[in-house]
């Protein structure tokens, strides 16, 4: 890069020729270069400073609060997944005393046993760690199809509903609204007799301790509203994407049209496997959604009812516990080893048994809030089956005649003509299409994670804490 000339009262003296517009020149080129490095489309250059808090989160933990205040949430998803996972880490420190001040009413209500509340901290982190990691994955798999170049009769115009929801500020309705829910485990712990069972010196430092950690606990409620949000917002898309399939097939699988016709050729190039023409993100969207609507459910109830939880727990649990020992006394058999035993049994697989159940609770409900993901898939895939068949149907007889009269020697000339050939390809095309948006392993492989979060992690962590 060439060095301007100094201007000056000696310069114009030794030089003086008339300058030239061509010899004034400025170095913006680095600046430039590094501001469009680190904005987001959509961001202004006056915010660079800004920018520069969100990427730097730790260091600029001041200016943080009014970043995210100001800039749109696309800002925050641009950045690399490390970055957000500590800018969603920050709100869970600060809601750490509250989570202090659960675990100890749980230990109130359950006799001392602070187990059960320990578990119910570690389920809600599980679920509050999701929620960062879907809302970057789908916001990239959507710029990505919205700037692939590919498939434009399907991501094209999607651009304008996708920068509604993502290019504007974070809602401050959910926000304020976050503030509140908080109370509802406050009143449980002040039931419970958490702050009047305690000394004036300890009641003090459980009220800053309160005060401090509402704060928290109101931004990860938040955060958890928002992700519920954008599951909404992300089903939006994948419906407006499905709807664009179907409507490409439906002249053909209507009978208004051929199957030589660029719109269902174009459906079968993007559900077949074709490189650089698959959407290979779609089939995860409501899957990825399904998945983080159950474990933000579930960890919701276990943020708010700790307390109410642990105590309708651990009174089942020693319900069942009276009822196996009753039962093993009224057997002259049993030593009083095994009765022991037995009871400490009967009250661990109770406990199991009630913290399973909750989860199964979130889980239908879960399921409830994802039947607008769910049944655009079997529409679709009645629509996709129906196309298959027709066209398979179709096809497959003028090609066997031709591949008849090839193995005889008949007609190799009008075999090798390309019309046979491209119909022999489109068929092949065809053939290996999906007739579903979501893949049978896919399914597979995330109801195989719920079963295993649900039957193994959760009750082995009953089984180690509480």
């Amino acid at each position: 890069m060439s060095t301007a000339p100094k201007i000056g009262p000696s310069f114009i003296e030794e030089h003086p020729v008339k300058l030239r517009r061509s010899d004034i020149k400025f170095d913006f080129e680095d600046f430039l270069e590094e501001v469009e490095e680190v904005l987001p489309e959509g961001i202004d250059s006056n915010y660079y400073s800004l920018i520069k808090a969100l990427q730097n989160p730790l260091r600029n933990l001041t200016k943080l609060p009014r970043a995210l205040s100001t800039l749109p949430i696309n800002a925050l998803l641009f950045q690399p997944l490390k970055t957000i996972l500590i800018i969603y880490a920050i709100p869970l420190l600060i809601s750490a005393p509250m989570m202090f001040l659960s675990i100890m009413a749980s230990k109130l209500a359950s006799r001392g046993n602070a187990g059960t509340g320990i578990v119910f901290t570690i389920i809600t982190i599980i679920g509050l760690v999701v929620t960062p990691l879907y809302m970057k994955n789908l916001y990239t798999s959507f710029s990505k199809m919205i700037e692939s170049n590919n498939v434009k009769w399907l991501t094209g115009g999607l651009n304008q509903p996708f920068t509604k929801y993502y290019h504007r500020r974070w809602p401050k309705l959910f926000f304020r609204l976050s503030f509140l829910i908080p109370l509802v485990l406050e009143v449980q712990m002040f039931v419970i007799g958490l702050y009047t069972s305690s000394t004036l010196w300890l009641n003090i430092v459980y009220i800053v301790l309160t005060l401090i950690g509402h704060v928290g606990m109101a931004i990860v409620i938040y955060a958890n509203f928002m992700t519920l949000y954008f599951v909404r917002v992300n089903t939006k898309l994948y419906l407006e994407l499905l709807g664009r399939i179907t409507n490409k097939v439906k002249g053909y699988t209507d009978g208004h049209e051929s199957i030589l016709t660029k719109n269902t050729f174009e459906v079968v190039k993007v559900l077949a496997d074709s490189p650089g023409l698959t959407v290979e993100n779609l089939g995860s969207i409501p899957l990825l959604s399904f998945f983080t609507t159950v474990l933000v459910v579930n960890s919701m109830i276990f943020l708010l009812g700790g307390p109410l939880l642990s105590n309708l727990i651990e009174n089942f649990a020693i319900y069942q516990r009276n009822l196996a020992i009753k039962a093993l006394a009224s057997d002259p058999d049993n030593t009083t080893k095994d009765i022991i035993e037995g009871a400490a049994l009967a009250l661990l697989d109770a406990k199991k048994f009630m913290f399973t159940l909750i989860f199964i609770v979130a889980m239908v409900i879960s399921f409830a809030l994802s039947l607008t993901q769910i049944t655009p898939i079997f529409t679709i895939s009645g629509i996709m089956v129906r196309f298959r068949v027709k066209a398979l149907t179709e096809l497959d007889p003028y090609i066997y005649e031709d591949l008849t009269n090839f193995a005889l020697n008949r007609n190799i000339s009008e075999f090798a003509d390309s019309t046979t050939l491209n119909l022999f390809i489109l068929r092949q095309y065809i053939g290996s299409m999906k007739t579903r948006p979501v893949s049978l392993f896919k399914l597979i492989y995330f109801s195989s994670l719920f079963l295993i979060y649900s039957s193994r992690v959760i009750p082995a962590l009953v089984a180690t804490f509480a």
